[in-house]
């Protein structure tokens, strides 16, 4: 009965009305507890692994008559606010007058009462009278139900697969309990399921490969459709079609302005079924007392998405050709046809009519194991695949036909699209000494490469991870050696520094992380427990953040956070389109684009900042800067680099913020005027550019789509096309953040240092090149160093380099309006398009409790600003190590009062003679009454 809790659970799951079944339906109004006014919170566990949260509340005229727009809500739940429901932005909208007068409610009002009834027994309990005029009587019970929340879901029998979609962060989990579920990563919520008529075995997401990155929706009768394959445990398989596309689903939650009684259990809409492909062939019964073992174990779709590969249990590989064909476009007589035809097979009265297009047709047959096939891969280029079986084979085998490859060593070195097969040379290290072929059930490999973590050869000491700077492994002379990798064919180098990530399922209920390629011996691993059972299948999510394991026995879903250092987020990238429908700027020129951008434009001279916060400390115009040299004030670039300094500092107001957190702005806004005013020799030749590990580009999914950046004054809304960079070290990835944006984004905080380019807040620049796409010799000036006020057009940016004595002078020009879709310009408004950089994935940075907010001031000392000016530069970086120290420890109480029952800012010690408050609470506190006042709400 805690107020608190009743804030925090919101009214978000429908009940359908059912009069013929005795059930009284409300519509998820999406309100929480404590704005409905319930006086209680029930839970239930059910035996189908869910627990429900109910919210009770005495039967009164709500319970009867509904929410008419007079009721007052407290403005607790993310869509309202405090005073009337008439007042609420929802409450005229066409999808919530739907539901006014509906269920039993009076004419106006909201159904929200939730109870069971019947009308046959007036002596029985539960009785609800008819009306003469047909309506249905008041409610018969003294409690009724106001709120309703699914707090979790849950399979409720063996989970044997998981499978996330190529271009979105869900994914589709399935059981022997018959259902499919689909899950949305970032809210770790289910967002839909549907019965799949037979238990399932395995799962696969139909898509394709093109120039932009994968399409993993197909056109069905002029809408976008995501197409799901299931293998079942008789032998069939089936295929899905999700009537709403993928990032549709994934925002439901986020935009409800199109229904704010959206159901967050429905959000693909109807799921329909295509075809029930049966085994086509008689399985063979090994005992009469066990059934056969024709089941599906493994299906995957060809990298053109034209073909699926279906592995069985009686040993083959059977090759469909892809087509979705709708049975209404057909004559009936072929209709007829193909219903005898699966009738004939074995299929029920009931699958044939759900059905409503033709099965897939196979084409090819590969039938060379001699055990049940567990694993299939295909070769980039789709012209070979790989099985793997529990005899422990691995062969190969031709498309499409499906006839035995006997070329093992040319297709060994080919390229695969996938790496799911447990057996091969570059996973011959995930084996333990004295493993069986059962100790490892599913694999899987990351799609890009990380910063090296675990030696090529393995050793009893391996590698720490990250590995730090100027660290040499045993027995190796040059370090880089050892963490190289090769390279296909139009990859770039022929080496690439770093490696990619294999993920194994373990029989023993472990998850292990190796390093891609695996082989040698002792190779390094990491290991992590949690599931109560075997582990049955193991992925890693299209953007590598995650990593979804699937318990057998345990029922349990489990999702990793893949922590990848060095990595940075990029918002808002070109995203106009040809009439074909394909990009202006493809996925390769994209990518060397933004290589470009990170690794040559935003350079850093550590050695000028140095020199430059020396200076400024020093009394006199000449002094030591610590490196054994002497520093004159006449200096050009340390000159430069402390007057912008200087300057900068005095446009902020430092009395709003904490003296560790200036310090830290004073740092990057050094770091800023350091690349700005370096000279040119300094700036190309002498700092060496940054070495980029990986780049991946996404179609969709960015965490602020469609929203301003950074202002709605100045910046245009952020494309759904995004990015995520990995620098080889630490060190580089932190000059991004810090360079762009000042870090924390504190140019967003500051506008006036970004205006006169202080702080750096760019859209995304290349370099201008010639008709063979070499860069451009540019002959002009030199470029600006400040925006237009307001910032309009972005400056001027020259990069220059030395060959020969000669320099060569090279010009960036900014990406604009024509360079991204038409959707996001603005009429008679032109803004510019921002790039957003982030060190974290800014869809974790949507929680509920704003930890920013608490390492705001971390306070690890007492100093003022008059000591922190006579700190030395060495002095200031041990400072920093202590702030980042500091905070590290406020995390920790963070997750300790997160698992408590205490209130924010409170961690209760056993025994504790009072309770332990954060180091920020006071602070904290103070800033919510501040916020509160403003906005003329009470602080609670």
């Amino acid at each position: 009965t805690d107020e608190s809790v009743m804030r925090d659970i919101n009214d978000d799951n429908p009940v359908i009305d059912n009069p013929a079944r005795g059930v009284c339906g409300a519509p998820a109004t999406h309100l929480s507890f404590n704005d409905l006014q319930t006086k209680g919170v029930l839970l239930l566990g059910t035996s189908c692994n869910s627990i429900i949260a109910l919210g009770i509340k005495k039967v009164s005229d709500w319970a009867n008559q509904g929410l008419a727009d007079s009721f007052i809500v407290k403005g607790d739940s993310a869509n309202s606010q405090e005073g009337p429901l008439k007042a609420q932005s929802w409450w005229s909208h066409e999808e919530v007058n739907k539901y006014k007068g509906e269920y039993g409610a009076t004419k106006g009002h909201i159904p929200v009462s939730v109870y069971w009834y019947q009308g046959y027994d007036p002596s029985a309990p539960g009785f609800r009278r008819r009306e003469p005029s047909g309506h249905l009587g008041m409610c018969p019970w003294q409690l009724a139900v106001c709120g309703k929340k699914v707090i979790m879901n849950g399979h409720f029998s063996y989970t044997e697969a998981i499978m996330p979609m190529p271009s979105e962060r869900i994914f589709v989990s399935v059981s022997k309990d018959c259902t499919a579920r689909l899950w949305d990563i970032n809210d770790q919520t289910m967002i839909d399921s549907f019965s799949t008529h037979y238990p399932v075995r395995t799962a696969n997401w139909w898509s394709r490969e093109t120039v932009d990155g994968p399409d993993a929706e197909e056109n069905i009768k002029g809408t976008n459709q995501p197409i799901l394959a299931l293998g079942h445990e008789n032998g069939s398989f089936s295929i899905w079609r999700l009537e709403k596309s993928s990032s549709d689903a994934a925002d439901q939650d986020d935009d409800t302005g199109s229904d704010p009684f959206f159901n967050p259990e429905d959000a693909f809409g109807s799921i329909s079924l295509c075809c029930i492909n049966p085994l086509p062939r008689a399985a063979p019964v090994i005992d009469k007392s066990r059934l056969p073992s024709e089941q599906v174990f493994v299906l995957r779709y060809s990298p053109d998405g034209k073909y699926l590969a279906v592995g069985t249990g009686d040993n083959c590989v059977d090759v469909y050709k892809h087509n979705i064909v709708m049975m209404m476009d057909h004559p009936l007589s072929d209709q007829m046809r193909e219903k005898s035809r699966q009738k004939a097979l074995g299929l029920t009265d009931e699958d044939i009519e759900l059905q409503d297009c033709f099965p897939l047709k196979r084409i090819g047959c590969f039938n060379d194991h001699s055990s049940f096939v567990t694993g299939i891969d295909f070769a980039a280029d789709g012209s070979v695949f790989r099985s793997v079986s529990g005899s422990n084979e691995l062969l190969f085998g031709m498309m499409p036909s499906g006839k035995l490859n006997n070329a093992t060593q040319e297709c060994s070195a080919k390229r695969w699209s996938t790496h799911t097969c447990k057996f091969g040379w570059t996973v011959k290290s995930i084996w333990a000494k004295g493993s069986k072929a059962n100790d490892i059930n599913s694999i899987d490999v990351s799609h890009q490469k990380v910063p090296p973590w675990a030696q090529s050869f393995g050793g009893t000491h391996p590698a720490p991870y990250p590995v730090p700077a100027g660290y040499i492994s045993a027995g190796s002379f040059d370090p880089i050696d050892r963490h190289r990798v090769r390279n296909f064919p139009g990859e770039g180098a022929a080496t690439t520094w770093g490696h990619q990530v294999c993920v194994t399922a373990q029989d023993d209920g472990k998850v292990k992380l190796f390093r891609f390629p695996s082989f040698g011996f002792k190779q390094a691993f990491r290991s992590y427990i949690g599931h109560g059972s075997h582990v049955m299948d193991v992925r890693f999510t299209y953007d590598d953040d995650y990593v979804i394991s699937a318990g057998g026995a345990d029922m349990a879903l489990f999702q990793w956070r893949h922590v990848i250092p060095n990595k940075i987020y990029v918002q808002n990238l070109p995203d106009a389109r040809n009439e074909d429908g394909s990009y202006k700027i493809g996925f390769w020129e994209m990518r060397a684009i933004l290589e470009d951008y990170f690794a040559k434009m935003l350079k850093i001279d550590h050695d000028v900042i140095r020199r430059a916060m020396h200076a400024s400390h020093a009394n006199e115009g000449n002094a030591e800067d610590g490196f054994g040299r002497t520093v004159s004030s006449q200096h050009s670039p340390v000159k430069k680099a402390k007057s912008a300094w200087k300057s900068a500092l005095s446009m902020v107001k430092l009395d709003i913020m904490s003296s560790e957190a200036s310090l830290i702005l004073q740092r990057n806004i050094a770091l800023a005027a350091s690349s700005k005013h370096s000279d040119n020799t300094r700036r190309t030749d002498a700092v060496p550019d940054r070495e980029i590990v990986s780049i991946s580009i996404f179609n969709s999914g960015a965490a602020d789509e469609g929203k301003h950046y950074p202002n709605d004054q100045f910046g245009s809304k952020i494309s759904s096309r995004w990015a995520s960079v990995v620098f080889a070290t630490s060190a580089d990835a932190q000059d991004v953040v810090n360079l762009y944006g000042g870090g924390a984004e504190s140019a967003v905080r500051f506008p006036d240092l970004w205006k006169k380019g202080f702080l750096h807040l760019w859209p995304l620049y290349q370099i201008d090149k010639d008709a063979a796409g070499l860069p451009k010799e540019y002959a002009g000036e030199g470029g600006s160093e400040a925006w237009a006020d307001p910032p309009i057009e972005p400056p001027l940016h020259i990069s220059s380099i030395y060959v020969g004595g000669k320099e060569l002078r090279f010009k960036w020009s900014h990406f604009s309006d024509q360079d991204y879709n038409p959707s996001l310009r603005e009429a008679g408004n032109r803004k510019v398009h921002f790039l957003r950089v982030t060190a974290m994935d800014p869809n974790e940075q949507k929680s509920k409790y704003n930890l920013d907010s608490i390492f705001e001031d971390s306070n690890p000392s007492k100093l003022n600003r008059s000591e922190l000016d006579h700190l030395n530069f060495d002095e200031e970086e041990a400072l920093q190590v202590k702030i980042f120290t500091n905070e590290a420890a406020q995390m920790e109480n963070v997750k300790e009062w997160l698992q408590s029952d205490a209130p924010y800012g409170n961690t209760y010690k056993p025994k504790a003679p009072q309770p332990n408050l954060f180091p920020t609470f006071e602070k904290w506190q103070q800033e919510k009454r501040l916020v509160a006042a403003k906005s003329g709400k009470k602080h609670e």
